[in-house]
């Protein structure tokens, strides 16, 4: 999508998204910077700012890398996250500096096998990184998470398709408003070598709330 060897690209003040990816496969994002948007669905729903997308469980998006970009956002619009992907297989997101949206990362349902590596995510509205329904093996390790406005990692499964196969590794999380790493819902997640600091409530939340469910499995 932008070539690697001149990889410098700013999008700015679109009303929608600024790089939605659907039917596509091998696509590298690499050294863009994106902020000043709306993100607002024609239909109120969530959008991201980099968006990926499978429209079916035959038409997904697949070997999907975003790579050093810059991402600020509007923590205050409702409807906003910085990287948005759902129904999208083999996602890397590595070594990005996002600011400011809603949702930071928002993995969406029944995608697989992503990872989540070496980025900066400051100030967001909501959490860090969330997690929805029927998603199978996330690693998330490296990464600096900071100032977020609820839970900073939430992994939790509230459409009846539990979340599997998560690792949270070597992560730093600081300064947020609610839990740090809160899990419910879920089956095999290993949590380890994390650094906890300042958060107002737990550090780490396992099976916490109240809606029905398998709570979490090996973990």
């Amino acid at each position: 999508l932008v070539d690697p060897s001149s990889p410098d690209c700013s999008v700015f003040a679109v009303l929608q998204r600024a790089i939605f990816i659907a039917k596509a496969s091998m696509i590298l994002v690499d050294g863009c910077e994106i902020g000043n948007f709306l993100t607002y669905g024609l239909d109120g729903s969530e959008q991201g700012l980099i968006q990926v997308t499978g429209f079916t469980d035959t038409l997904r998006p697949h070997h999907i890398t975003i790579r050093d970009c810059t991402i600020r956002g509007t923590k205050n619009f409702p409807f906003q996250n910085g990287i948005q992907f759902s129904r999208t297989d083999e996602m890397v997101i590595d070594s990005c500096h996002i600011t400011g949206p809603r949702f930071a990362i928002n993995v969406g349902s029944f995608s697989k096998n992503a990872i989540i590596r070496n980025s900066t995510i400051d100030s967001s509205g909501a959490c860090a990184v969330i997690f929805s329904s029927g998603v199978e093996g996330v690693t998330i390790t490296g990464n600096d998470i900071m100032n977020t406005g609820f839970n900073s990692l939430q992994i939790i499964d509230q459409g009846g398709n539990i979340i599997k196969n998560v690792t949270i590794e070597g992560n730093t999380i600081s300064s947020g408003l609610s839990n740090s790493i809160y899990c419910d819902n879920t089956e095999n997640v290993v949590i380890k070598n994390n650094i906890i600091d300042g958060t107002a409530k737990n550090g780490v939340l396992i099976g916490g709330s109240d809606n029905e469910g398998p709570g979490c499995v090996n973990t």
